[in-house]
């Protein structure tokens, strides 16, 4: 927006150029295209045949391993999320003022961290428990079990 080009809108100093706004419609494109993509993708395909297939593009084995973590845990995260709004509303009654609802936001966000860094702490215990350093590789494929 603040390229050089043709300024088409002049506010506090600064300009918004038509090469600037041409680039922000691009950039915007192509990240929405970009996203529908890979949700295409991770909804068609089972989760271990996706990180299969970026070892086999040679992605790098420390961004295919959190990627991998990241998708494992992001469901626990969503639940534990999901209980503390639902112990919220639980406790509210009515409507609450503005301020109040931001006050509650920051309780809660602040629990939420908490409580992930604590369950973090647990499965890297769990883990150090069972033998290893790190997580089972990402890229073994799930066996179906008899």
């Amino acid at each position: 927006v603040l390229l050089p080009g043709d300024a088409l809108v002049r506010a506090f100093g600064f300009a918004v150029t038509d090469a600037g706004v041409a680039y922000v419609v691009l950039f915007t494109l192509r990240v929405g295209v970009g996203v529908a993509l890979l949700s295409l993708i991770v909804m068609t395909t089972p989760f271990s045949s996706v990180v299969a297939a970026m070892r086999e593009l040679r992605v790098p084995v420390a961004l295919v391993w959190v990627v991998a973590v990241t998708y494992r845990y992001l469901f626990l995260f969503f639940d534990e999320l999901q209980r503390l709004v639902l112990a919220r509303n639980s406790r509210t009654t009515g409507q609450s003022s503005l301020r109040d609802g931001w006050r509650d936001a920051k309780r809660l966000v602040g629990t939420f961290l908490l409580r992930t860094l604590d369950r973090g702490e647990r499965v890297g215990r769990g883990m150090r428990a069972r033998g290893g350093s790190r997580p089972p590789s990402p890229y073994s494929r799930s066996r179906d079990v008899d």
